[in-house]
């Protein structure tokens, strides 16, 4: 595995939407920590993603086995999973585009808090 250089920030977002796509997942992803640009002494720089992935069982599972195989240094610092309701709608629709995701019968709902090593 690789460490992130920042500069390439935008490259392991898409692959994780890719990936997510790929599955037939919903995805959301939020930044909650970018790289200090002078980390203390010690410190390993990092980005900090909120992601959340709704989908069948299954394809979360795959998703995960995914990402333990990403060319990145990936920790998964934490998961919780949570049943979703028969229909409920995911996203939001833009002005000529629907990006609503609709869930079905038994799927769930992972939140995932992904630390990415970049490069000190």
């Amino acid at each position: 595995a690789l460490y992130l250089n920042p500069k390439n920030a935008v490259e392991f977002i898409e692959a994780l939407e890719n990936l997510a796509r790929e599955l037939g997942l919903y995805k959301e992803l939020q930044l909650v920590k970018a790289p200090a640009s002078a980390g203390g002494a010690g410190t390993q720089p990092e980005f900090v993603f909120q992601a959340t992935v709704v989908g069948s069982f299954e394809h979360l599972m795959q998703f995960l086995a995914h990402l333990e195989n990403f060319p990145y240094f990936i920790d998964v610092e934490k998961i919780t999973f949570a049943p979703v309701k028969e229909s409920q709608a995911y996203g939001a629709q833009f002005p000529g585009e629907a990006r609503v995701f609709k869930t079905q019968a038994g799927d769930v709902a992972a939140s995932i808090v992904l630390r990415v090593h970049t490069v000190p």
